[in-house]
């Protein structure tokens, strides 16, 4: 199969017919009628993948690279190679992804375009950061500048491009900081570490009302009052805060639950009690645990020299909970490791924070093994708070906060 050439590449602001690529005949289908045209002739529909997933998948990755060997691409000169690279791109932007080394290897694989080698070569690109330059692959060489950031590091940033613009973010406004600096994440790095930037802007307190469930709406309520010193809901307030694309509309509420808002307000108020009796009990167990700890009347793995010097019980609770995930990930390392990075005393400690000074120990452990040991310890919330840009986002102006209602808030109940 010959490369894409310019008249085949798809214009970038429009959403592209559907690419197969048949894994056993090695045939690639350009649309939905090849497709139909060709499952017609014998081609058995569960050897058809669509292309973008293809590309993001391991599943070419154990063939050898002259597997599909009728295939070579032709030799292209730089413009072509831009046109091809600007192709390949749109494909992988599909599915929120970004432009890698490892996509132009499979891409080469099954006979796309021109691999790696090829694109580095002095009389093109010399390297592939300026490959991507040429084709505006915004985001494809910051991959690795935001490795250590978790998800709150994602909404503390959308959060204050929010404040600035002072309204709900976009992904144009996210994309364009991008290309303002690299050290400004885009949408597609965002995609890249497995987000959704619809999950990212609720966190930061701008919910996708559209897609919201009864639950959702009561989590929503719920963060409204820790926001809000346990003020509950009002109609007047869910309108405000909507107007401002902060969240549904009371008109919404009625419409959602059966006996209108004052179900929906008696069902938050509900909910934000348990919660606040929740995380209340937690934080007294785990001090509770760690007292006993320090005066030696249990016997424990975790060493007193975490807790020294330390008189604030917050921070108390920190490094106890990064102890037990640290022992939970690294049960044969050195006590004295582990206290250096739970303290934060080694210098990968103070440089990456907690979860890189891990992944600079062990590269092979992820972002998600952590949180994974976080959950199974309960501890989840203490190594990693739940982002509280809600708190600013969520705020009702003081014209909302009169001082007759605070003192009709479930908190002062």
């Amino acid at each position: 199969m010959s490369s894409v050439n310019e008249e085949d590449a798809p214009k970038q602001n429009f959403r592209q017919p559907e690419y197969g690529f048949d894994v056993i005949s090695g045939r690639f289908l350009l649309g939905q009628e090849a497709i139909d045209a060709h499952v017609e002739i014998g081609g058995h529909p569960a050897d058809i993948h669509e292309l973008s997933e293809l590309l993001l998948t391991d599943e070419l990755d154990n063939l050898p690279a002259n597997h599909y060997n009728e295939r070579r691409s032709k030799r292209l000169s730089k413009e072509e190679c831009i046109v091809y690279g600007k192709w390949l791109l749109n494909i992988i932007a599909l599915e929120d992804k970004v432009l890698n080394g490892m996509v132009l290897s499979r891409a080469h694989k099954i006979g796309l375009g021109p691999n790696k080698d090829y694109l580095v070569q002095p009389r093109l690109f010399d390297s592939l950061a300026n490959f991507y330059i040429a084709i505006d692959a915004h985001g494809t060489m910051q991959n690795k500048l935001f490795d250590t950031w978790g998800i709150d590091d994602f909404v503390n940033y959308v959060s204050r491009i929010g404040r600035e613009l002072g309204r709900k973010p976009t992904q144009v406004d996210i994309n364009a900081r991008s290309k303002e600096s690299p050290q400004n994440p885009s949408s597609h790095i965002i995609g890249y570490r497995g987000l959704q930037l619809r999950k990212i802007l609720e966190l930061a307190g701008w919910p996708d009302t559209y897609s919201m469930s009864v639950d959702d709406h009561i989590s929503h309520g719920v963060r409204f009052m820790f926001a809000n010193n346990g003020l509950p809901p009002a109609q007047k307030s869910w309108d405000f805060l909507s107007k401002h694309k902060k969240g549904p509309s009371a008109a919404i509420i009625r419409y959602k639950f059966i006996d209108g808002f004052s179900e929906f307000k008696g069902k938050v108020i509900e909910a934000y009690v348990a919660e606040k009796a929740r995380l209340e009990h937690d934080r007294k167990e785990k001090l509770s645990a760690i007292q006993a700890i320090l005066d030696g009347s249990v016997r424990s793995t975790i060493p007193v020299e975490i807790f020294k010097g330390v008189t604030n019980d917050d921070e108390l609770i920190l490094r106890y909970a990064k102890y037990l995930v640290l022992d939970d990930l690294f049960p044969e390392s050195l006590n004295g490791t582990k206290i250096g990075i739970c303290t934060g005393r080694t210098q990968k400690a103070i440089e990456r924070g907690f979860v890189g000074a891990i992944r600079e120990k062990d590269g092979t452990i992820t972002e998600a093994d952590i949180e994974v040991s976080a959950v199974s310890l309960g501890v989840l919330d203490d190594i990693s708070p739940p982002d509280t840009s809600y708190m600013e986002t969520l705020r009702l102006p003081e014209e909302f906060l009169s001082p007759r209602r605070i003192r009709l808030t479930v908190l002062d109940s």
